[in-house]
């Protein structure tokens, strides 16, 4: 079974490319925790089709977010040598943020008239 669940944070604003197809594409990259005894995360390429990608690409540098996906291995030439170049990919199913909730709640809220959009209710 080719299953991943990742946690962390993005590490850049994700990028968001639209296709004529009417498909849409959006990667980031994800900054996990350290492990116990390591001073950095582990950094993981991220890639959200259509709807999980809207997502992904809704969100800023820092927000937390949690990611359902698989491993796939991506490969090009490169323009300078000339030689193949492997890449392993997180291929996102399910893309969640708490941050992007909050500022959904924010943001209805406040288009209800019941905060300032700066207040935070909680």
């Amino acid at each position: 079974m080719n299953a991943v669940h990742l946690i962390g944070s993005l590490k850049f604003a994700p990028r968001f490319k639209a296709f004529d197809s009417g498909k849409s594409k959006t990667t980031a990259i994800i900054e996990t925790p350290p492990a116990p005894g390591r001073q950095y995360g582990d950094k993981i390429d991220v890639t959200a089709w259509d709807e999980q990608g809207m997502i992904l690409a809704d969100l800023k540098q820092g927000d937390a977010v949690e990611i359902h996906g698989r491993v796939t291995t991506e490969s090009w030439d490169d323009k300078e040598t000339g030689k193949k170049v492997y890449k392993q990919v997180c291929v996102a199913t399910t893309v969640a943020s708490p941050s992007r909730t909050v500022r959904e709640a924010t943001a209805t809220a406040a288009a209800a008239g019941k905060f300032a959009e700066a207040e935070i209710p909680f």
